[in-house]
């Protein structure tokens, strides 16, 4: 997470309720249903290498 001048960023726990709370209406149900269990089954995005972020770019 990035500090913001404006405002302190909010934290990965918000987001991902933000996501679940548009789930089916701003995002597809399925999508959001995949996230949540690549995240309950342990992810985070501090165990990504630069390297691997650099291969998906």
């Amino acid at each position: 997470m990035h500090v913001r001048p404006y405002q302190p960023a909010l934290g990965i726990d918000v987001a991902l309720a933000e996501i679940a709370k548009g789930a089916g209406r701003l995002f597809d149900r399925d999508v959001v249903e995949s996230r949540r269990a690549v995240f309950e089954s342990g992810f985070n995005f501090a165990s990504i290498a630069t390297t691997d972020v650099q291969a998906y770019t």
